[in-house]
């Protein structure tokens, strides 16, 4: 219910620094501002903001360019577009010089005389009279809470040579000489000393007028007032519109303005940095230049093959019906009962196989490898290192479904580029042009985007703000080489069922799976054309273009599961 007129600035400043001053106000207007605030009106809003800050000037200029006191003023500027009526400012002077910090309280002086309440706390008294009232804690007790002029008034009883407002800190660190007498030199430790000053304030004239003294107190005016019979039905319609608000809440879990302006922002950012699109560019070239360097013989033309059975046939029939049945003995499992010809068993022996694979089965696997590894890594570091600027605009009323949205656009569309790169540059090698360009890119992207979403799941796990997220990314790959199902000599067939269920779970054996079949069905040499079988007998995986339907269907499974399973790891850990 006051989410929207609450403003909070944290002591450390939580901004994109990527974006300049005023794109980044305008994002903030664009997600808390009310929808029929159109455009002219929310620039109003946003220039009327800088001037107010002093910013103006510099509203072109990015936000890493910008001094302390300058992003300080930029977070409460992006606290003011919605004109909050409390605004909380947790030490915002910190690590500023005077100068700046004088600025920034008399700015905050301008905001509470034009109707916003401003609470700050803060360890420098040089700008104690500029505020209204002020409450002093030590070890957690009150010991005063007034004006300023009567807080300078009450401690020099205590001291009367104090004349400075920072001279209440080092008047608090001895008890008070009123009590001294009364402790002993073991019992004067800073909580004894806190707990004196406490009591000298409860007893004195300003805890009486300020704080109910033998009046009725705030708290006690509402109870009564809630308890009075009258109160009933207002109680009751307020739990009534408590209860719609929730309602509503719960069920507005998407918006597709608010997904549209972070999807824009959080492509912006990403963009912003020149080294970042390099490397983004870099990873899979120098990934598919690794793949080329294996030993890779290509599809053989029918020429080629119709070459090859004529020499082993004439080379069989040349020995004999004795060499025949010799070579059907020790070639087949059948022995002389294989109906195949000798020469035909063993051509199938020196051509045919896991190890005469005319695109090996580490090209196939690397390049689903790779697919997995760009879109682990690409989702992985997307929320863990913004976790703070994830807090404060949830704080905000951002949603879940909004913010997890908004880093898909980026992150698929990043993938795509880099599954279409390490294709590219494989289809270079001579051996690769006659594989169908197509289908291998859909399949990869297919796995990339699954691997995005499980990223995604792993940067929404990592408690530290990103540290570990790329870590755990590459300990989520790097076991699906063995679960894909593409190491021999047993291949996916010969895994243990448990295996085989948990390999399910995962991408890269359904990206496998696709992979073959997008990589040899468009072949029609008939060199190959014992590739389908030995797919289904030996690997153990199915093969066709119904493959295509299944595994995408899986992974687009696997991808909403893991997208639902970071939603409901953030909403764990919502900051209210």
């Amino acid at each position: 219910m006051f989410r929207s007129t609450l403003g909070y600035v944290p002591q450390d400043d939580i901004l994109h620094s990527e974006l300049s001053v005023e794109v980044s106000l305008d994002y903030i207007a664009r997600l808390r501002l009310p929808l029929d605030v159109d455009a002219r009106q929310r620039r109003d809003i946003v220039h009327s903001t800088l001037k107010v800050l002093d910013l103006y000037r510099l509203r072109d200029h990015r936000i890493d360019q910008l001094s302390g006191g300058q992003r300080k003023r930029v977070s409460i500027g992006g606290e003011l577009i919605t004109r909050p009526g409390l605004l909380f400012l947790d030490e915002p002077a910190a690590g500023l010089d005077t100068v700046i910090e004088e600025k920034l309280m008399r700015h905050f002086r301008t905001m509470a005389e034009a109707g916003t309440a401003v609470v700050i706390t803060t360890h420098t008294l040089d700008n104690i009279a500029l505020l209204d009232k002020i409450v002093l804690l030590a070890r957690g007790e009150l010991i005063f809470f007034g004006t300023p002029n009567e807080a300078m008034s009450y401690f020099r009883q205590f001291q009367s040579s104090l004349c400075r407002p920072a001279d209440i800190f080092h008047l608090l660190e001895n008890v008070p000489e009123k009590t001294r007498g009364s402790l002993k030199q073991g019992e004067i430790d800073p909580k004894t000393i806190a707990v004196q000053y406490a009591d000298q304030f409860a007893n004195s004239q300003y805890y009486q007028k300020y704080m109910g003294g033998n009046g009725i107190s705030a708290e006690q005016e509402l109870s009564a007032t809630l308890q009075h019979p009258k109160a009933t039905g207002l109680d009751n319609r307020l739990s009534i519109r408590l209860e719609n608000i929730v309602e509503k809440i719960a069920l507005s879990a998407f918006s597709f303005s608010a997904w549209l302006t972070l999807s824009h922002r959080h492509c912006r950012i990403r963009l912003a940095s020149p080294k970042r699109i390099t490397l983004y560019l870099l990873v899979p070239i120098l990934l598919a230049l690794v793949t080329l360097t294996q030993n890779i013989e290509g599809v053989v033309d029918e020429e080629a093959d119709a070459m090859r059975r004529q020499t082993l046939e004439l080379q069989v029939r040349s020995g004999g019906p004795v060499l025949a049945a010799s070579l059907k003995t020790l070639l087949s499992t059948e022995g002389i009962n294989d109906p195949r010809k000798a020469w035909e068993i063993l051509h199938a022996v020196r051509y045919q196989g896991p190890a005469n694979l005319p695109i090996p089965m580490s090209v196939l696997l690397m390049g689903i490898m790779t697919a997995c590894l760009l879109g682990a890594v690409c989702g992985c570091l997307e929320i863990s290192s913004e976790r703070l600027m994830y807090q404060r605009e949830r704080r905000s009323g951002m949603r879940i479904g909004d913010y997890l949205g908004s880093k898909l656009p980026f992150c698929l569309s990043v993938t795509a580029v880099q599954c279409f790169l390490f294709i590219g540059c494989c289809s270079f090698h001579p051996a690769l042009r006659n594989v169908s360009f197509f289908p291998v890119w859909l399949t990869m992207v297919g796995v990339a985007w699954a691997s995005v979403s499980m990223g995604l799941c792993i940067s929404g796990l990592d408690p530290a703000s990103g540290r570990f997220s790329v870590l755990f990314a590459v300990a989520a790959v790097l076991p699906q080489i063995i679960f894909s199902g593409g190491l021999g000599p047993d291949f996916f067939s010969g895994m243990a069922g448990p295996v085989r269920s948990a390999a399910a779970l995962l991408p890269a054996r359904w990206g496998l799976e696709m992979a073959m079949t997008a990589v040899y069905n468009g072949i029609q040499e008939t060199s190959v054309l014992w590739v389908p079988e030995f797919v289904a007998r030996v690997i153990g995986f199915d093969y066709g273009s119904r493959v295509y339907y299944h595994g995408a269907s899986v992974l687009a499974v696997q991808s909403v599961f893991w997208l639902l399973l970071c939603a409901w790891l953030l909403k764990r850990r919502d900051p209210f």
